[in-house]
């Protein structure tokens, strides 16, 4: 029984790829609304810091608005994440493994990972911002100078270093299903056979799982702990609730080299999927040439074939 087109889109692990896209969207709404929050809290700050000490302590509660708001957009972030596991596991279960499916869960995938980055990024350029018109400098993410300047740099920095992140993640994925669908002859990207003339750390990297887990949650979970520490900026907690920015800092540990592992894959990825590109490009050129090129003995051929002139008649 053949199936239909329509009947493809509402497989099961396909209905889990939309709710992972309906996840993210939700989780970037609200961590764009908290970013406003954020620049109006800086705002409040400033102004309650001109004034006396007693008139601060009557105005705690609108420096904490967005306490509420963030916990909710990374918890949409990290259900959107978790949905990765299962649509997977519910295709091969199912048995509706599919092209388009494989497709989403990629896209899916790198967008929600871009998301996240631009959002860090905005995050980092608020505290650039606002860093060269305070001087507070205990800040629990880096501590590298008692200049506000420096920090101001060091977030600018940290800005640009979440834009680089995203754009090497989509190219190097972009390069990579391209040379294996269009290049490899429609191949799965993450098969043995895609990948034979890989780069090694990119062979390893689809290969042994144990690799490629630690390295995609290493990534994902830097993204989420680092997104989880800019927080602690904007918030007043109890002594008890000191633990947790430790606790974060432990994890980032864990996880930030798996992190750093996965953007020199990323790199290699790059690297060899271009050259496998162009490589391909090259054999085009030259079966292009080879056939526009006539051979030598053709017009010998012809010369051979042609009959004789009168010239020629009178002689014999």
């Amino acid at each position: 029984m053949r199936t239909a087109n329509h009947v493809l889109f509402r497989f099961i692990p396909n209905w889990i790829g939309y709710s992972r896209v309906v996840l993210a969207l939700l989780s970037f709404v609200v961590m764009v609304v908290n970013l406003e929050h954020h620049r109006l809290q800086y705002q409040q700050q400033q102004q309650l810091q001109q004034q006396q000490q007693q008139h601060e302590q009557q105005h705690p509660e609108p420096l904490r608005q967005s306490q509420f708001l963030w916990p909710w957009g990374l918890g949409l972030y990290l259900s959107s994440f978790v949905g990765d596991l299962f649509d997977g596991w519910a295709a091969r279960y199912w048995n509706q493994t599919s092209s388009f499916g494989a497709v989403l869960d990629m896209v899916t995938d790198r967008c929600a990972t871009l998301g996240l980055l631009m959002i860090l990024a905005m995050e980092y350029a608020i505290l650039a911002v606002t860093t060269t018109s305070t001087s507070t400098t205990d800040s629990p993410i880096i501590s590298l100078s008692s200049s506000s300047s420096s920090l101001s740099i060091w977030y600018l920095s940290a800005c640009l270093g979440m834009i680089a992140l995203a754009i090497l993640d989509m190219a190097s994925h972009w390069f990579q299903m391209y040379a294996s669908l269009a290049v490899g002859g429609a191949v799965h990207h993450k098969s043995a056979e895609g990948n034979r003339d890989r780069h090694f750390l990119v062979q390893w990297f689809y290969k042994y799982y144990w690799f490629f887990g630690y390295l995609c949650v290493g990534a994902e979970f830097t993204y989420v702990l680092l997104y989880l520490q800019i927080q602690y900026q904007y918030q007043y907690y109890h002594p008890w609730q000191s633990l947790l920015p430790r606790l974060v800092q432990v994890c980032l540990y864990i996880c930030l080299p798996g992190c750093a592992m996965k953007q020199v894959v990323n790199v290699a990825q790059l690297s060899s999927a271009s050259r496998a590109i162009a490589a391909y490009d090259a054999r085009l050129y030259n079966e292009r040439n080879h056939a526009a090129t006539p051979s030598p003995q053709a017009p010998q051929a012809a010369t051979m074939d042609r009959p004789p002139n009168a010239a020629q008649k009178k002689d014999r």
